[in-house]
């Protein structure tokens, strides 16, 4: 069982990188661009998860919508500083 739970959880993450970050379709002119682009998915998805959405799509739109929740969420956790 814990095989295929973890065989479930890396899916489960391919998925969000592919349809919901839509990392398939991201076009860069040189390998690091790509690689860097990557990096920053990943930084972004281990953050997010440390959250426990129920909906990963549902959070993005928020903060595409409502840029300033983001911000407001990156100082909170001392992501960031305003100061």
């Amino acid at each position: 069982f814990d095989a295929i739970r973890g065989h479930w959880r890396i899916e489960s993450t391919h998925y969000i990188r592919d349809v919901t970050l839509n990392e398939d379709h991201v076009r860069t002119k040189n390998a690091d661009g790509g690689q860097v682009l990557s990096l920053l998915r990943t930084v972004a998805l281990k953050f997010l998860h440390q959250l426990h959405p129920t909906n990963m799509q549902a959070m993005l739109e928020q903060f595409a919508d409502v840029p300033d929740t983001l911000r407001d969420l990156l100082v909170r956790s001392n992501f960031v500083s305003l100061s």
